[in-house]
């Protein structure tokens, strides 16, 4: 059956990205500067009617000063424009940041390894009894 191997296949996708974006959120941690950012601008996107809003932080590294979007955004400014945030910078990864108590990435990505965990035990249910 074709439908097995889809959930098995989508199960193991969903796991592997929620892995990566955890990795990578906690590689920037760890390896990152903590720096104190500024709100200087929010970008926004509109998608299924819904209004999403990614603040824009500027911040002084190695002399220079940086501007990067926030790659989560919310349907609400949770920052006044000028307000000081602490974030964690790496410059490997020059478009990234990590808000440095921000927990709320633990939400999305333990659904992402809930639903590919779900995926993947029903596909293989499916595979050995049906």
């Amino acid at each position: 059956m074709m439908i097995d191997l889809l959930f098995i296949l989508s199960g193991f996708f969903l796991l592997a990205l929620a892995g990566a974006k955890f990795t990578s959120r906690s590689w920037i941690n760890k390896k990152g500067t903590a720096l104190t950012a500024t709100v200087t601008d929010y970008k926004s996107s509109t998608g299924d009617e819904v209004k999403s809003y990614y603040p824009v932080f500027t911040f002084e590294f190695e002399g220079k000063e940086r501007s990067v979007q926030y790659s989560v955004g919310s349907g609400k400014r949770y920052y006044e424009i000028g307000d000081k945030v602490d974030v964690v910078y790496h410059p490997g990864m020059a478009k990234s940041i990590s808000l440095k108590k921000d927990r709320s990435f633990l939400l999305s990505y333990g659904t992402m390894l809930a639903l590919g965990a779900v995926l993947l035990i029903v596909g293989i249910w499916l595979f050995l009894w049906l």
